[in-house]
């Protein structure tokens, strides 16, 4: 694919085109497979929006051709239950729990085996490899876009994060600075206005993580180059998803969500998946 200018990005096209390519090439690994196409999903079912997000990855797991399994977690012996089937098997799996549930992912970590766990939670496991395959896939699914984008002096370009969680802001910045060369900045909720000013202002490419709606505004961003805008943060008002930052300015590519970071997050895990799978085979 010839170098993209940002000046010339029509995302919504872009992201379907490369949503299409990448379900096809997942289905082909899929069918290549010689051993159980099974990945677990480890749980709350008491929590709603934990279960959504299961049920949205096991219907795309189904498009794919993987039968997942979502398992409920409300205690450590559970987790060693499911633990003991998934390692003996050698299924990939993932963790996904409420934030409140420390020790369970405490000892997730200690009992998973090597190489299965398909969402990047111990960054020892990835960091130091040769490059960012399994990272946690929010972050990974927007560097495998950004590096298919294939973005014109896309080493020059300044990236900026808003947002230093544990699930989006540190891996991203720990992949950016690893394996990339371009200028990063990252702010969190410590950052002086000065230094967001600066940091928005001359961002060619904004990862808006925070989580917090209109943490970024028109003000904070370039009135005249093309910038392109990620909207990671989940923000919610009056029961609706909306956007951490949404801009009025025409020279402003954004996702929103409709065709939103959730997608890409979606194709960045099963590919993980199925290369847990390829390596197991």
């Amino acid at each position: 694919m010839d170098k993209l200018k940002l000046s010339e990005l029509k995302l919504k096209d872009m992201m379907r085109k490369y949503f299409n390519e990448k379900v096809e090439n997942l289905q082909k690994r899929v069918r290549q497979l010689e051993i159980k196409k099974k990945f677990y999903i480890l749980t709350n079912e008491d929590d709603k929006g934990c279960m959504l997000y299961a049920k949205h990855r096991s219907l795309f797991g189904s498009l794919l051709g993987i039968e997942v399994i979502i398992a409920p977690i409300t205690s450590v012996q559970d987790l060693k239950k499911y633990l003991l089937e998934i390692n003996s098997n050698r299924y990939p799996c993932m963790l996904d729990l409420p934030c409140k549930d420390n020790n369970i992912y405490e000892v997730y970590k200690q009992k998973i085996t090597k190489n299965l766990d398909s969402e990047g939670v111990d960054i020892s496991s990835w960091l130091d490899t040769e490059n960012y395959m399994y990272a946690p896939a929010t972050p990974k699914g927007i560097m495998q876009f950004l590096d298919w984008l294939n973005i014109e002096n896309y080493d020059k370009k300044q990236i900026t994060i808003i947002g230093k969680g544990k699930t989006v802001g540190k891996p991203l910045m720990n992949i950016l600075t690893r394996y990339y060369k371009n200028d990063v900045m990252c702010v969190s909720s410590t950052s002086s206005f000065d230094y967001m000013f600066y940091a928005c202002k001359n961002a060619d490419i904004l990862i808006c993580a925070s989580g917090v709606r209109g943490s970024v505004g028109d003000f904070h961003t370039s009135d005249t180059k093309p910038v392109l805008v990620f909207n990671v943060g989940t923000c919610v008002l009056n029961g609706r998803l909306v956007n951490e930052y949404q801009p009025t300015k025409p020279n402003i590519h954004y996702t929103d969500t409709k065709d939103s970071v959730g997608m890409l997050t979606l194709l960045a895990l099963f590919d993980t998946v199925v290369k847990r799978m390829e390596d197991t085979q």
